[in-house]
């Protein structure tokens, strides 16, 4: 069952995204239950890196940093080029932290 979704778009200026991903926000565990992110790049070439463990993932390179809490191997993160050639390094992310995907 699919418990929640949320998108992120890079914007000029933002702030960092926090998105809490536990059944209850301010909690440290997860919630069970698959929950799906989706961060999208610009048009223009983006370099990204996504790293993380033990529930904590964050992604850098966009105009605002998206930081996710109490991640679970069963929620995903799909990264979202929308054109220009981007470079994206993962290698930062460690196995079994959260499902992880480029479009």
């Amino acid at each position: 069952m699919l418990e929640s979704r949320a998108h992120v778009r890079s914007v000029r200026g933002a702030v960092d995204t926090v998105t809490d991903l536990g059944a209850v926000i301010g909690a440290t565990d997860g919630d069970n239950t698959v929950d799906e992110i989706t961060v999208l790049g610009t048009a223009a070439d983006d370099a990204v890196s996504v790293t993380g463990a033990a529930g904590a993932v964050q992604l850098v390179g966009l105009a605002s940093i998206v930081d996710i809490v109490d991640a679970e191997p069963t929620d995903t993160l799909t990264y979202v080029a929308n054109g220009g050639t981007d470079a994206v390094d993962s290698t930062g992310l460690a196995p079994g932290t959260i499902g992880f995907s480029i479009s």
